[in-house]
């Protein structure tokens, strides 16, 4: 094998790689959601169910939705929407926040 050949095989090789890594879909199972209002953790959502979260008890008219292992805040009483319009969340990280209403959702990753 001619040393271009080589060549031409390595750069396939580290590019295969790259797209391999590129089409690799993360494992969501796991995923949580952590919910801050006032600064203080309320609670911790396990986003593997979908389903309709009030914030009622916590003094908030705010709904977030969990869908697909994602989360989102359906519904906030605050006038500007920013929290609403950001849409779903659903990479370990990512944080979504109403400023009025002093209530954040950080997604968490993997518990574990």
């Amino acid at each position: 094998m001619s040393k271009n050949q080589k060549a031409f095989l390595l750069v396939l090789f580290i590019l295969i790689l790259s797209f391999s890594s590129i089409l690799l879909v993360p494992d969501k199972e796991g995923i949580s959601a952590q919910i801050s209002v006032d600064g203080q953790i309320v609670m911790t959502l396990d986003l593997s169910e979908d389903r309709i979260v009030k914030l009622d008890s916590f003094g908030r008219n705010i709904i977030l939705e969990v869908k697909d292992q994602k989360i989102r805040f359906l519904s906030s009483d605050c006038s500007n929407k920013i929290c609403v319009n950001t849409g779903f969340i659903g990479s370990e990280g990512e944080t979504a926040v109403c400023l009025p209403n002093k209530t954040a959702v950080t997604i968490l990753g993997k518990e574990g």
